[in-house]
């Protein structure tokens, strides 16, 4: 199977309308210049029915001191200046978002890889140190990071 790789920003998505069965963002939603415009475009491209899977960043004190303050300043395990804690999003936000672009169907769950406690997030980063891999749980803490899908509408709304 041959993949073909293409470039573009998110807001403005380079494919035509109802192309994917599915969108997949890792990583990416809380890096975008314009979030709403950037679910229209995933919304445009997805044909009805069509699945959208996500995982993003809850704007929470914890999130801002685990994934910038330890993460990136303290440990430099990902680049420093990478995040900005204001594009980081609630998962309540991103429903209502993705509600008022007629997805339906909408899930999110906790992607915790750092635990609930201190002692938690010691031990994960123990094990990530031994192992270079971090031991990750589907869970209903979203205070982090947080994983999710929507789905398109079938029936385009009037």
């Amino acid at each position: 199977m041959t993949i073909a790789y293409e470039q573009g920003y998110a807001e403005a998505l380079p494919y035509g309308d109802h192309t994917f069965d599915v969108v997949v963002c890792v990583d990416v939603l809380e890096h975008v210049a314009n979030l709403k415009q950037t679910i229209a475009e995933i919304y445009r491209v997805l044909k009805p029915g069509g699945t959208f899977c996500f995982d993003t960043i809850n704007r929470t004190l914890k999130s801002k001191l685990i994934m910038i303050w330890l993460l990136e300043n303290i440990l430099r395990e990902i680049p420093v200046g990478i995040h900005d804690w204001q594009k980081f999003i609630p998962p309540q936000e991103l429903t209502t978002l993705l509600r008022s672009h007629h997805f339906e169907e909408i899930e999110i769950k906790g992607f915790n890889i750092f635990g609930a406690t201190v002692l938690d997030n010691l031990t994960a980063y123990w094990h990530y140190c031994k192992t270079r891999g971090f031991q990750i749980n589907i869970n209903e803490d979203t205070s982090v990071m947080y994983i999710g899908k929507a789905k398109k509408a079938i029936a385009e709304p009037d």
